[in-house]
């Protein structure tokens, strides 16, 4: 179990994955008395769970010294190329003109611009990140043509039918919970394109651009500098979960979060905690819109599920994919509401709402599309 820990956190230790696989390999080899073992002895009861997980996770292993030279390829192989691609997006610049001066910003400062007021602002930076694309192109497709090689290679090693499979496994998830909620998404398609016309109708459009799918409706024009943005959510969970808002000022005081846009620095949102001290670290790139405080509620989501899982056993915090999203969206919601119950009036309300479907419409189209390249490329 201490071996299996050990390759948590150096998953390139190729000792670490030797003594891994060996450690699962024996659990396989227990048979029966894996569970007479649990039933029997108490220390091993609350390991239960994690040991069953190992030995079904044997089925899939290759040799010791297979899997140890594998690991050892991944840091040329997978690794490498998934750095190359981090590096090329998050160094990548292009221009822009900006009140009579050509400015260079990088991907994540573009992108903040989809959410500006001006259509003209928000079609030239859409142009703009098109227009840097050609630059690294190629190089992308590399390091998706050799992390996706690698995978399928594996998976065939393995013995898994396909790389989903694998995923599917790795998620403690089934292939019918899968189909049934891409059907979901699929089947709500229609109510979302109902929305996007609705939205290219208030813009006095026929169809809605791409570079609109985030243009402000309504009519606040409210924009926050961070420390606002802290205050808001500090206060706004102080009724719900004192402990909750506690942990978020904290989370504010001591530094916590990295939130400007600036070169060099990938794009999005991220959110990871160091189990038992459960601080987490959080990464993000703040525009000062409604949406980037909720994306901030939502990264503090998952810090604070981690918080929660502070004293658990360092061995049984690890949760799959499926899982990881909940305490995120609650928060995400939670605010959503909150400032939906305080809008002054209808004009508001519309901004407000348009913040919610344009959020619901992107969460659910890009991992649809994603799925359907992942899917296309494999």
């Amino acid at each position: 179990i201490a071996q299996a820990w050990i390759e948590k956190f150096a998953g390139v230790d190729a000792e670490a994955v030797q003594g891994l696989t060996l450690f699962r390999q024996y659990l396989l080899s227990l048979g029966d008395g894996l569970e007479a073992a649990i039933a029997s002895r108490k220390e091993l009861a609350e390991y239960s769970f994690i040991l069953r997980e190992n030995r079904a996770m044997a089925e899939y292993m290759l040799s010791a010294d297979v899997e140890k030279a594998l690991s050892l390829m991944e840091i040329t192989g997978s690794q490498a190329w998934s750095m190359l691609h981090n590096t090329l997006t998050s160094t990548v610049v292009t221009e822009l003109e900006q009140d009579g001066e050509t400015k260079k910003l990088t991907l994540s400062m573009i992108r903040n611009l989809a959410y500006d007021a001006s259509p003209e602002v928000r079609r030239k930076a859409y142009e703009a990140e098109l227009a840097c694309y050609p630059a690294i192109e190629k190089s992308v497709a590399a390091a998706l043509n050799g992390i996706k090689g690698e995978s399928i290679t594996k998976c065939r090693l393995r013995g898994f039918a396909s790389p989903l499979d694998k995923v599917l496994f790795e998620s403690r998830m089934d292939r019918e919970t899968l189909d049934a909620m891409v059907g979901a998404m699929e089947e709500y398609l229609p109510v979302l394109r109902r929305y996007m016309k609705a939205k290219a109708r208030l813009l006095g459009q026929e169809s809605l651009p791409f570079y609109d799918l985030f243009a402000p409706l309504g009519e606040i024009t409210k924009t926050y500098t961070l420390e606002e943005a802290r205050r808001y959510l500090v206060d706004s969970f102080a009724a719900f979960s004192p402990k909750m808002s506690g942990f978020i000022d904290t989370a504010f005081e001591r530094n916590w979060l990295d939130t400007e846009p600036r070169p060099g620095k990938q794009g999005g949102a991220f959110c990871y905690t160091v189990h038992g001290v459960g601080q987490p670290r959080i990464l993000s790139n703040f525009s000062g819109s409604f949406s980037a405080v909720t994306t901030l509620a939502h990264e503090l989501g998952h810090a604070y599920h981690g918080l929660c899982l502070k004293d658990k056993n360092v061995l049984n915090v690890e949760y799959p994919m499926p899982l990881a999203e909940t305490a995120s969206i609650f928060n995400e919601t939670f605010i959503f509401n909150r400032a939906l119950e305080g809008a002054a009036n209808a004009s508001e309300r519309l901004t407000l709402l348009d913040e919610q479907l344009k959020d619901m419409n992107q969460v659910i189209t890009d991992i649809l599309s994603r799925y359907y390249f992942e899917t296309a490329v494999f």
